[in-house]
């Protein structure tokens, strides 16, 4: 669960000239909301750098705080406050030699992002949901549930302590910038999206959800297609929530967000096309012609779970396979993923055998 942590910094005017250079002294009292001390150290430097300030030092020891500690100092229980909403807060305090009494100063810069307004977005991305059966329409049920792109009765559970796992997340930061950090989350909502009816969600994953890997070219086929969708569900949020927020960001960053997007609509466009092929594998029931895979067998206890898929560019002797960043040609890619089995687990990587040549030039040293 993340904590409020409280840093204060001495800080200076990065840019010469600055609106804010006549100020010395100045010091940086920061609320954070973080997973731990070292996250919330890390947040601040960047939310500083980005205001354009230069840190000079740390002024005191790096405390995780409660409300109660503010209560009866207004400003404190203020930027509490917002720490608590929206992830940070900062106060600053300066001295201006040509002052003769104290007053507030606002710093903030004039084309930073509106932060409530992003943040409302933001989390307005999960409101996303359909169903990605092939033949999905009147045949899916009303529900679209919460579908695990890792099984919960057979990977999240093996992993898990007092019925919780620890997952990577993307913290957003008020530059539309994100992290990676660890979340302690249930396994009930670990690794989950809104890509599957309940009805097609349990017809189509039967197989792999309550049954160890075998495996069979039908359960490997099954994890491969549950990656590729839940990629294409996670593609669709990021441009909508792109789409939504380009207008909020300032004009030095909307054109770096502007070929953002259209990465990832191209993406998007290409996994699309993916799928098509993988939907006309399961339809037509012909899993051992078209799926081919290589698997890696452990003994050891399962102590991680994973699922999702890369665009190899590069083979071991470093020959180019693929241009990653060449948006006219469409890119293939391969799925991976960890599955318990009896007596331990496999890591996996699965690939449809329309993109053979790809995984055939990889040259394994």
């Amino acid at each position: 669960m993340d904590k409020i942590y409280f840093l204060s910094f001495k800080v200076k005017q990065a840019k010469v000239g600055g609106q804010f250079e006549k100020y010395s002294n100045v010091q940086a009292t920061c609320w954070v909301k973080a997973f731990s001390a070292i996250s919330a150290f890390r947040e601040s430097i960047y939310f500083l750098k980005k205001e354009q300030w230069k840190v000079t030092s740390l002024e005191e020891n790096i405390v995780q705080v409660t409300r109660e500690m503010f209560i009866g100092k207004d400003i404190g229980l203020d930027q509490f406050d917002k720490a608590k909403t929206y992830g940070f807060s900062i106060f600053y305090v300066g001295v201006d030699e040509n002052l003769t009494a104290p007053e507030f100063v606002s710093f903030d810069n004039s084309e930073k992002i509106d932060i409530a307004q992003f943040l409302k977005n933001k989390n307005s991305m999960d409101r996303h949901e359909f169903c990605l059966h092939p033949k999905a329409g009147s045949d899916c049920d009303e529900k679209i549930i919460r579908a695990h792109s890792i099984q919960n009765n057979q990977s999240l559970s093996k992993i898990a302590a007092n019925g919780h796992v620890y997952q990577l997340d993307n913290k957003y930061q008020h530059e539309v910038k994100t992290y990676l950090d660890y979340k302690k989350i249930g396994i009930n909502k670990a690794s989950v999206f809104k890509g599957f009816c309940k009805k097609h969600d349990n017809e189509i994953f039967e197989p792999i959800d309550n049954y160890l890997l075998e495996p069979t070219a039908e359960q490997i086929f099954l994890y491969a297609y549950r990656s590729i969708c839940k990629e294409i569900y996670q593609k669709y949020k990021v441009i909508q929530a792109l789409k939504e927020n380009i207008q909020l960001v300032n004009s030095e960053d909307e054109e770096q967000l502007g070929w953002y997007l259209l990465g990832n609509q191209k993406g998007y466009e290409e996994l699309i096309k993916i799928k098509k092929s993988y939907d006309e594998t399961f339809l037509n029931k012909s899993f051992e012609k078209d799926i081919l895979y290589v698997i890696f067998y452990s003994k050891k206890t399962m102590n991680l779970a994973f699922s999702s898929l890369i665009y190899p560019d590069f083979d071991f002797q470093n020959n180019l396979l693929q241009d990653l960043g060449d948006l006219e040609n469409d890119k293939d890619l391969i799925t991976y993923f960890s599955a318990p089995m009896n007596g331990g687990w496999g890591y996996v990587f699965a690939w449809h055998i329309k993109i053979i040549q790809y995984v055939n030039n990889l040259q394994l040293a």
